[in-house]
């Protein structure tokens, strides 16, 4: 019933897209629409990948539409209302930017930066949950592959891969290897895409040398943070998702708290 009342508040995500770029002072990125659309309350039902969802429904209208779709893409993945263009009189995109924009977002779908240890539940094929924002769907990244470190705060300590969909099985051989008392985070940067339904997708059969090489550079800034590179990599557009502790933390740290009570 709860659901159903969202879902009857919530505003279209077409309409709710417009709100936020009409408010805008220029052009957004897709992931930063579907924050302010969770900021601003439009839509409180956002599912597990709110920015995919934002990015799809711009891309469809563009290219169904065309000059006549009410967005305009002014770079990858940067969008603006048609109408606000041309009220502030701007250029329309050349044919570069706008093929650029349609452009993969690279070999690099998602990841996670610096989670902690302590929010998992390290047993055999432990659960790695994330969330792309705080109302979102919390997906299962511990099936994924790609490029895994493990921190001692903010010292990266290790570097791994994972060939194989076992990510948080390898983690968790992690604890009981002779790293197991080296490290209190993790970051990883995720191959296999997220569908709408938060489940996770195939990597990319094929991958150029050029996607690899800046691949590998993207990874390398966002997870070393070298004062003087003063951008992302360019193939680092992918969502970044924010941790969830696996529930049963929370139930077992609640029946604790009632035995301890119970004691008293």
């Amino acid at each position: 019933m709860i659901v159903l009342e969202r879902l009857l508040a919530d505003l279209t995500w077409d309409k709710a897209i417009q709100k936020v770029l009409t408010a805008a002072s220029g052009a957004m990125h897709y992931t930063q629409i579907a924050e302010d659309i969770e900021a601003s309350g439009y839509r409180q039902v956002l599912g597990a990948t709110p920015a995919n969802s934002v990015n799809m429904i711009i891309n469809k209208s563009i290219n169904e539409k065309g000059d006549k779709s009410k967005y305009v893409r002014l770079g990858k993945g940067m969008y603006a209302l048609r109408i606000e263009l041309q009220k502030k009189s701007q250029e329309k995109p050349s044919a570069e930017e706008t093929e650029e924009g349609e452009k993969s977002t690279g070999i690099i779908q998602c990841l996670g930066m610096y989670w902690k240890s302590e929010n998992v539940s390290w047993k055999n094929n432990p659960k790695l949950f994330g969330q792309a924002t705080p109302k979102s769907d919390t997906i299962d990244f511990s099936e994924q592959i790609g490029i895994y470190l493990l921190h001692d705060r903010d010292k990266v300590v290790y570097v791994g891969r994972v060939d194989e969909p076992r990510l948080g099985q390898r983690l968790f051989e992690h604890t009981k290897d002779r790293l197991n008392a080296r490290w209190d985070r993790f970051s990883w940067f995720g191959l296999r895409p997220i569908d709408e339904s938060g489940n996770l997708g195939k990597s990319q059969d094929k991958i150029d040398f050029v996607s690899s090489i800046s691949a590998l550079e993207a990874i390398l800034i966002e997870s070393l943070e070298p004062p003087q590179n003063r951008r992302r990599g360019d193939q680092l557009n992918a969502v970044e998702y924010i941790q969830t502790p696996k529930p049963l933390i929370s139930e077992e740290k609640a029946k604790a708290i009632d035995l301890i009570l119970k004691s008293l």
